[in-house]
């Protein structure tokens, strides 16, 4: 339950907190954070976001059996949930650069 409960609120928690690093007002950090979630994290995710990997902070959606425990799902959550990773480290370095460039 760790894996498919908790990462994702983690990974959640890393975007919104670099969120609000990277921007200056706290007001458009906020407007910016309540967007994102909305969109990676819930039901409208599926509407929005048609490629599966991409709603990364969705949750566990596969079959639980007592009989199986979670048997093969593990391994492709763990996949998508790792994508999700590299997604938000590009997006945060991708600002640090963007950021460097525009002080220049």
């Amino acid at each position: 339950m760790f894996i498919f409960n908790t990462l994702p609120l983690i990974l959640l928690g890393a975007g919104v907190v670099s969120i609000n690093a990277i921007v200056v007002n706290r007001y458009t950090a906020l407007g910016i954070t309540i967007i994102i979630t909305l969109i990676w994290s819930t039901p409208l995710a599926a509407k929005l976001i048609t490629m599966p990997a991409l709603r990364f902070l969705s949750g566990f959606n596969g079959v639980y059996s007592d009989f199986s425990g979670y048997d093969r799902y593990l391994y492709w959550f763990v996949i998508r949930w790792l994508l999700g990773c590299s997604v938000i480290v590009v997006i945060i370095l991708g600002f640090r650069l963007l950021k460097k460039l525009i002080i220049k």
